[in-house]
Order: structure tokens, then C-alpha cells, then sequence
């Protein structure tokens, strides 16, 4: 047996390619990626957000934001107006496409949450959950307890 082959971390990956590679199928036809589909979600929830909250919120970095904001006012999802009160920061808003794409990505993300739970019983839904946040615990602890 292939220890590398067969490892935790190896099946993590797979998991988390093949995860997005299905995420990102769904949403084809609508020109977003999954990664995204985030951004449009966080700003609907919090309309009017500055990008820096948006980076804070999603855990990514400033050139990540800066980058997935010019593409969703490229597609005509996000606007970005200057802060009346602080003329440094841009507030995020979603115009009405990006509130219909935002709800169908809900709606994909649902569906595909469902689908990988399909077939568990409650009780390995709970166990799994369980042994998906040990290990996050383990790898925030590995690196000096920043959060992901």
C-alpha cells in the first residue's frame, strides 16, 4: 500500500479539488467560479461592506479581494461606490444580476451540500463533522493558531 497514495491529507485534497471542480460545473453557465460565488454571498448579506471587511470576513488576501471585485463589476454583479465619510474605502453593493446569481449560488451550494451528505446516517453526519474540525484545529494549531 502507498502510504503518500492513501494519506489523510491526500483524500483532503481530492475532496477539496473534485468539491470545486462539481461547485464550479454548476455555476459554468453563469460565468462565476465558486470561489466567487463567496464574494457575492458575504456582500449580500452585509450590503454596502467596505473590501477590506470583505477580506477580513473571507480569511483571503487584499490582491484576492482586489482581483475577484474587479472581476464581479466587470460581469456587472458588484458596484463600488466611495464611502461618503471616508473616501479611502469603496462600499460593495450588488446590483440586481448579482442578487439573482448570489441566490442561485445559495442555491447550488445547498444542493451541493446535500448531495454529499446523501446516503450518512445522522449520527456519521455528526462524527464526520467532528473529525473535519479536529483537524482544522490541528492545522490552526500547526500554524501558531492563525485562523484560516
Amino acid at each position: 500500500m502507498n502510504i503518500a497514495k492513501n494519506s489523510l491529507g491526500r483524500q483532503i485534497s481530492r475532496i477539496a479539488f473534485k468539491l470545486r471542480e462539481y461547485i464550479n460545473s454548476e455555476l459554468k453557465d453563469y460565468n462565476i467560479s465558486g470561489g466567487k460565488i463567496h464574494f457575492l454571498m458575504k456582500i449580500q448579506n452585509e450590503d454596502g461592506m467596505c473590501q477590506e471587511k470583505l477580506t477580513e470576513i473571507l480569511k483571503v488576501d487584499k490582491a484576492t479581494t482586489g482581483r475577484a471585485i474587479k472581476k464581479l463589476v466587470d460581469l456587472g454583479y458588484v458596484t463600488r461606490i466611495k464611502d461618503e465619510k471616508d473616501k479611502r474605502y469603496y462600499r460593495l453593493h450588488l446590483t440586481e444580476s448579482g442578487k439573482n446569481i448570489a441566490n442561485i449560488g445559495k442555491k447550488v451550494l445547498k444542493e451541493t451540500s446535500e448531495m454529499l451528505e446523501s446516503g450518512f446516517e445522522d449520527e456519521e453526519k455528526i462524527v464526520i463533522r467532528k473529525l473535519l474540525s479536529k483537524i482544522n484545529i490541528n492545522l490552526e494549531t500547526a500554524r501558531g493558531g492563525q485562523n484560516e
